[in-house]
C-alpha cells in the first residue's frame, strides 16, 4: 500500500504500522530529561534496555536506582488521545473527558491494583508539579516509586514530536507514559517450566476478570445501573469499545488481510477458519448468548509476570484491552430500571465476549516454552483449568473454545504477515509466527476426518480440565491433563485401563464441519 494514502482510507491496522515509533535510545533520554528528570539536583537516568514492541517503543529505564517502563504510544492510540483534549482547549495540562483508550488503559491498571494484582501506575510528568490543586503527589514519589495513584485532574502523560516508520509522517506528535516497573520475569524469559505455572496463570487471568467484572454498569439482579456507574467517569469507558481488530468477534474481517499470507495453502487454512467462525458463530447468533465483560486481550506469555517461585504475580501491555458489558443494543429494553440518559450511554456500549480473553490466553500457552515441548493442547487444558476454578465457564463457551483458539491463531498469523510486509525489519513480528502456524495446523487440520478427531479429542481434556475443583490455595494438580500432542506416539495406548472420566461431552460432527 502507498505511503501516500491518506489517513481515512487506511484502517486502524493498517495505520499503526506507519504511525510506530522509530525512537532511539537517544530520543528516549532526551524524552526523559524534558519531562521526568528534574534539572536541578543530582539525577540519575539511564536506558537499560529496548523491550520488544508490536506497535509502540518500550525502554526500561532507570531513574536514581528506580526502574520504570517507558512507553511510547503508537500514532493511532496517541492521536487519539489528543482529540479527546479537543475539548479543553487543546491544553495538555488539563482536561474534562477521560475519553481516550489510554485513559481506558489506566482505568484497568487502577482497578486491578486495587483488587492487589500488580499492574503498572502511570507516573505525571514533571510539569504536572505546577498545577495548583491540593491533591497531586509530591515529587519524591517519582525518585522513590511510591505514592498514591496520580491524581485524575493530572494528565498522566506527556506528548512529544518524535519520528515514526513511515517518513511520510514523521515526525509524529506521540504521547509518552512513565510507568512503574512491574516486578517479577515474563514467563516467556524461563528455559522451561512446568504446567503448574500455566495453571497458575489462568487463576491469575480468572482474578483479573472477576476485577473487571466490577465495571459492570447494571446490576443484573435488580435491573438498576450498578455502583460502578457512579464510580467511574463514564466518558472513560466510552474508547474501550472501540473497533480493534485483534477482538476476536471480529475474527470475520480478517478476510481483507488474508491476501498477505505468501503460502496458498496456508491463506487456504485461514479462510477455512473464517468459514466457521461465520457459519458456527455469527449466522447461528451463538454470539449474542456469550457472556461479556471488560478483557485484557492479550494475556500471553510475554505478558505474565512470574516470581522465584514461579507463581503468576503480575500482568502488562493493555493495549489490547477491550470494554464491553453484558448491556448491548438488544439489551436496552430488557426492563433495565435506569434514567433514559443512562440508558442511552449503556446501549452505546458494543458487546464483545467475556470467553475471548481465555480462548486468547490458551491460543498463546500453546506457544509457550511447555506448549512447544509437543504438549500444545495441554498447554491450552492447563491454563483453563486454573482460569474455570476462579471464574467458570458456561457449557457454551467450553464448547467453542477450540475454534475461539483458532481464531486467535488465525489472527495472529495473518496480521503477523501483513505487519511483516510493511516494516521487514521488526523482527518481533515473527516470534509467535512459526509456531502460531503449527498450533493451527494441529487443530484445526487440512484433513476434516483428522480436524474432527482432534477437536474431539480436545474437547475431552478440556471438559476434564473444567471438572478441577480448586482451593485456590497451593499448586493446581494438572497430571491427570498432561499429556502429548496427538503428533507424539502413544506406546501405552493399547494397555491404558482408565476409561474416559465422566462428566465429559463428546463432541458431534456439528460442532466441527468440513
Amino acid at each position: 500500500m502507498s505511503l501516500t494514502s491518506t489517513a481515512e482510507q487506511l484502517s486502524d491496522e493498517e495505520l499503526r504500522k506507519w504511525l510506530k515509533p522509530n525512537v532511539t535510545e537517544e530520543d528516549a533520554l532526551k524524552v526523559l530529561d524534558a519531562s521526568y528528570v528534574p534539572s536541578s539536583g543530582s539525577q540519575h537516568r539511564r536506558i537499560l534496555k529496548q523491550l520488544d514492541s508490536y506497535d509502540d517503543a518500550n525502554f526500561w529505564v532507570e531513574i536514581n536506582n528506580v526502574q520504570y517502563l517507558l512507553k511510547f504510544h503508537n500514532g493511532v492510540e496517541s492521536q487519539d488521545y489528543l482529540r479527546s483534549l479537543e475539548g479543553a482547549a487543546g491544553d495538555y495540562h488539563r482536561h474534562g473527558h477521560q475519553s481516550s483508550v489510554i485513559h481506558w488503559q489506566t482505568t484497568l491498571m487502577e482497578i486491578l491494583n486495587q483488587e492487589g494484582i500488580r499492574a503498572s501506575i502511570p507516573r505525571p510528568p514533571l510539569s504536572e508539579s505546577y498545577i495548583d490543586t491540593d491533591d497531586h503527589e509530591d515529587e519524591s514519589s517519582l525518585q522513590t516509586g511510591v505514592g498514591k495513584w496520580p491524581d485524575k485532574n493530572l494528565v498522566q502523560v506527556c506528548v512529544h514530536e518524535l519520528p515514526v516508520v513511515s517518513s511520510e509522517r514523521s515526525p509524529c506528535n506521540l504521547v509518552v507514559r512513565l510507568l512503574t516497573w512491574t516486578s517479577g520475569r515474563p514467563l516467556s524469559a524461563l528455559r522451561a517450566f512446568p504446567v503448574e505455572t500455566l495453571a497458575e496463570a489462568g487463576r491469575l487471568l480468572g482474578r483479573i476478570n472477576r476485577a473487571f467484572d466490577k465495571l459492570t454498569l447494571v446490576d443484573s439482579a435488580t435491573k438498576t445501573v450498578s455502583d460502578a456507574f457512579h464510580r467511574y467517569d463514564t466518558s472513560v469507558l466510552i474508547p474501550g469499545k472501540r473497533y480493534h481488530q485483534w477482538d476476536g468477534k471480529h475474527t470475520a474481517d480478517l478476510e481483507s488481510f488474508v491476501q498477505h499470507i505468501p503460502d496458498q495453502k496456508r491463506r487456504s487454512l485461514v479462510e477455512s477458519v473464517l468459514d466457521a467462525f461465520q457459519r458456527d458463530i455469527l449466522d447461528t447468533g451463538i454470539d449474542k448468548k456469550f457472556r461479556t465483560g471488560a478483557l485484557h486481550g492479550d494475556f500471553n506469555d510475554a505478558n505474565i509476570l512470574v516470581d522465584e517461585d514461579l507463581n503468576a504475580t503480575g500482568v502488562i501491555d493493555f493495549g489490547d484491552s477491550i470494554i464491553s458489558f453484558s448491556v448491548g443494543e438488544n439489551d436496552c429494553d430488557d426492563g433495565i430500571q435506569t434514567p433514559y440518559l443512562i440508558l442511552s450511554f449503556l446501549c452505546m456500549i458494543r458487546q464483545s465476549w467475556r470467553v475471548l480473553d481465555i480462548s486468547v490466553a490458551m491460543a498463546y500457552a500453546t506457544l509457550s516454552v511447555y506448549g512447544k515441548s509437543k504438549r500444545m493442547i495441554s498447554a491450552a487444558a492447563a491454563i483453563l483449568r486454573g482460569y474455570n476454578a476462579v471464574y467458570p465457564l458456561t457449557e457454551l463457551e467450553r464448547k467453542h473454545l477450540v475454534l475461539l483458539m483458532c481464531c486467535r491463531l488465525a489472527c495472529s498469523v495473518t496480521l503477523g504477515a501483513f505487519s511483516f510486509q510493511q516494516n521487514p525489519e521488526n523482527k518481533y513480528l515473527l516470534l509467535h509466527s512459526e509456531p502460531a502456524w503449527e498450533a493451527l495446523e494441529l487443530l484445526w487440520c487440512s484433513d476434516p476426518g483428522r480436524r474432527f478427531e482432534i477437536s474431539n479429542a480436545a474437547n475431552s481434556l478440556f471438559s476434564q480440565a473444567c471438572l478441577y475443583k480448586d482451593s485456590l490455595q497451593g499448586v493446581v494438580d494438572c497430571s491427570d491433563i498432561d499429556l502429548p500432542d496427538p503428533t507424539v506416539p502413544d506406546y501405552f495406548s493399547s494397555v491404558r485401563a482408565l476409561p474416559m472420566p465422566t462428566g465429559h461431552r463428546q463432541a458431534s460432527k456439528d460442532d466441527v464441519n468440513d
